[in-house]
């Protein structure tokens, strides 16, 4: 009788489904804004010039970080020191244990296991070493002489293995999340700006260190089983070669002998091939730390080419920022240490007026700027939230094409499948796959060209759900 599903559990699991996807739509969008406002950080305040108690404070600041660098990598490297220390005595341990049961075990659960012999085993065994050690019978079941050899090695490494690299405040990604060369004080400084590039390219190269520390895991914890594998290979080509009467027991013996005479280097070659590779982890994490931050600190600190001036951009990613952090970050403006005209010399009463002027200007541009960032991040949230309903319900897919093809929103291959999509739904498909991972600018043209050729609609999901 089959077991039929609750179909009570099915709008539990799509709920579950849509919050998994929703976090992690969350997170790259978070990514995105940190790593977006960074860069423009760096952009907008090369673009506002620089006084020279500023370049003074450049040099006294690329100075100080480049020694919390080297203070915070001896850290690391102790760190990885110490962990490189206990993996040492664990193999050593297990290396003993090794050595003295491997021959029992192998015999027990793999060369001549109890209650099978004759034929049927025969051919079992035949198959271990034609797989160079690991078998899977028709029924699922693993033979697997491998892993079997270096079980008392993993077993003396599994609480050492898990703290390192599982979640633990222990684990190398803990001390990665917890490493900065940047204080909570430097939020006072002048160069806020700067730092706040520094501080996106910090949590860029931690994201790309832990995703890295995950794939060397899994290389690191099979070295053990691979390296045991490579020792056994010649018994077991050897022993696949065997045929003819008594064939099982020459195989048996074979392999028994091998291990015998192989126990001694075995183990240590397996523990050796282990802490280098995580010594290889420990050069790789100092050196890419060292390189990747003295790079962002020269074009942080010493970049003052003319760049494109990119004030709306700036503002639209600050303010998304501040919404996602809930911190307010002050203007470049304001951050200067040296006003202008502290030169020494009077300011005259001509110059107030034409000043005040100035500064209104700046003000109002700034509070334009400031509204259009908001306006662009509620068309953003729109598109994102109502995105079901647009594609079931725009009709007038090709003429938004148009304008976002018109403001260089998409290219002309993405024009043309939408284009050749045979539905509205199809193309809208087709343009949402560009509007979704385009960012915040994407999306707000496409709200826009919405307005502009289906404004009822937009009406209508703005009056249903409520949207400000």
């Amino acid at each position: 009788m089959t077991k039929c599903i609750s179909f009570s559990e099915i709008p539990e699991l799509r709920a579950l489904l849509k919050s998994l996807n929703d976090q992690r739509s969350e997170k790259v969008m978070r990514d995105y804004v940190i790593g977006a406002y960074g860069i423009l950080s760096l952009v907008h305040v090369v673009n506002h010039g620089i006084t020279k108690s500023m370049e003074t404070e450049k040099e006294k600041l690329h100075k100080l970080l480049e020694q919390m660098l080297e203070d915070e990598l001896q850290k690391i490297d102790q760190f990885m020191s110490d962990i490189h220390m206990e993996f040492d005595k664990c193999l050593s341990a297990g290396v003993l244990e090794s050595e003295k049961t491997c021959v029992t075990r192998a015999k027990e659960e793999v060369i001549a296991p109890k209650g099978k012999g004759g034929g049927g085993y025969h051919q079992t065994l035949r198959a271990v070493c034609n797989g160079q050690g690991f078998c899977r019978s028709t029924n699922g079941v693993k033979t697997n002489m491998n892993a079997s050899l270096s079980s008392s090695l993993c077993d003396a490494i599994k609480n050492m293995f898990s703290k390192t690299f599982k979640k633990s405040q222990k684990s190398i990604s803990a001390k990665i999340d917890s490493f900065s060369i940047l204080l909570e004080s430097h939020d006072e400084e002048t160069m806020f700006p700067r730092l706040a590039f520094l501080k996106t390219e910090e949590h860029k190269l931690k994201a790309d260190l832990k995703h890295e520390i995950i794939q060397r895991k899994k290389e690191i914890y099979s070295s053990l089983i691979k390296s045991i594998m490579t020792s056994m290979l010649p018994s077991y080509t050897e022993a696949s070669n065997v045929h003819g009467k008594g064939s099982l027991k020459r195989m048996q013996d074979i392999l028994e002998s091998h291990i015998e005479s192989s126990k001694s280097t075995m183990f240590h070659d397996a523990k050796g091939k282990m802490l280098t590779l995580l010594t290889k982890l420990s050069e790789y994490i100092v050196q890419e730390i060292r390189s990747k931050l003295k790079e962002a600190m020269k074009q942080s600190l010493h970049n003052e080419l003319p760049l494109p001036d990119i004030s709306e951009h700036y503002e639209i990613v600050k303010s998304a920022h501040e919404k996602m952090t809930g911190k307010p970050i002050t203007d470049v403006e304001d951050e200067k240490c040296v006003p202008e005209h502290s030169s020494g010399k009077e300011t005259t009463s001509e110059q107030v007026p034409l000043r005040n002027n100035r500064n209104d200007e700046k003000t109002k541009k700034k509070k334009k700027q400031k509204k259009r960032a908001k306006d662009v991040l509620a068309e953003a949230e729109f598109v994102d939230k109502h995105m079901s309903a647009l594609i079931k319900r725009v009709t007038m897919v090709m003429a938004i094409a148009d304008d976002l093809l018109g403001k260089k929103m998409i290219q002309d291959e993405t024009y043309l499948n939408i284009y050749a999509a045979k539905t509205s739904v199809k193309k809208m498909r087709k343009l949402f796959q560009v509007v979704r991972s385009g960012g915040l600018l994407i999306k707000s043209a496409f709200y826009t060209a919405l307005q502009t050729n289906e404004p009822s609609l937009v009406k209508d999901l703005e009056a249903t759900e409520h949207f400000p």
